[in-house]
């Protein structure tokens, strides 16, 4: 990458008295380049990168006046059209073990990706350039990992999904004849979602509850659902940062229940 210096407009509007007149300019650019010698009234000179770069400029007269200016430099980096693709699977092969594999994200023919970095969701992560690692979870549930890649040219950007680690015989029985959770969006959330909820019959009744990983009730309030789709809005500020399981049951309603996984960042 290179970037232009800025011209000085100092050292030509120096002055001196009329009897006298500069002999000598000595600039130093503030790099590891030698100094520009002789009397150069409007220099230019090229970074090699950005940054902020003192230059000096050193006069001298005729008659044995000497002076010095000092002035910065800055020098901004050019922007980057970051155009690397970042996709990665998540494979579980035992009961807490998933096998990632990032061989599928790529960067621009000219660039290449030169650093990974691993965010799982459980807290940990890993960095290097590490394509295909190996994670054991702590715990069987639904945890949004990350994956953030840097190309050569200074590209950077991240792509992250759910990966599920936990078995489906120990989820809650769905029944989508009677009660459905359509969306939970956004997913992963902050500090709200909205719930799209169906519901063959109108005027249901349901319980929405809210529970962490180890079957804890953090959050519960009741609704009356009309026949089709019904956008309930959820607020989930007061939730820690982690996985949690939405369910809405109809009690009056035999087998009206349905449970779905959710993030919380």
């Amino acid at each position: 990458m290179q970037a232009t210096g800025v011209k000085s407009k100092r050292a030509s509007l120096t002055a001196t008295s009329a009897d006298d007149s500069i002999i000598s300019r000595i600039w130093i650019v503030g790099d590891t380049s030698a100094q520009l010698t002789g009397n150069h009234i409007d220099p230019s000179h090229v970074y090699a990168k950005p940054g902020t770069y003192y230059v000096y400029l050193y006069i001298k007269t005729k008659k044995g006046c000497e002076s010095k200016y000092a002035a910065s430099v800055v020098i901004a980096p050019v922007p980057v059209n970051c155009l690397a693709e970042v996709q990665f699977s998540a494979e579980r092969i035992s009961l807490k073990k998933v096998q990632f594999n990032s061989s599928m994200s790529k960067a621009q023919q000219v660039d290449s990706i030169i650093e990974r970095r691993w965010k799982f969701g459980d807290g940990t992560g890993l960095e290097g350039n590490e394509i295909s690692p190996l994670k054991e979870f702590p715990l069987q549930s639904v945890y949004n990992s990350c994956l953030q890649v840097k190309t050569a040219k200074g590209c950077e950007t991240q792509f992250c999904r759910q990966v599920n680690v936990q078995d489906s015989l120990g989820l809650p029985q769905t029944d989508v004849d009677f009660i459905k959770i359509v969306t939970i969006t956004p997913n992963p959330v902050t500090t709200r979602m909205v719930a799209t909820i169906w519901s063959r019959n109108n005027n249901i009744e349901v319980e929405i509850s809210i529970y962490d990983i180890y079957g804890t009730v953090k959050l519960t309030l009741k609704k009356v659902l009309t026949q089709g789709n019904n956008a309930i809005e959820i607020s989930t500020a007061a939730l820690y940062h982690g996985p949690y399981f939405l369910r809405v049951n109809a009690p009056s309603t035999r087998n009206g229940r349905h449970t779905k996984a959710f993030y919380k960042l």
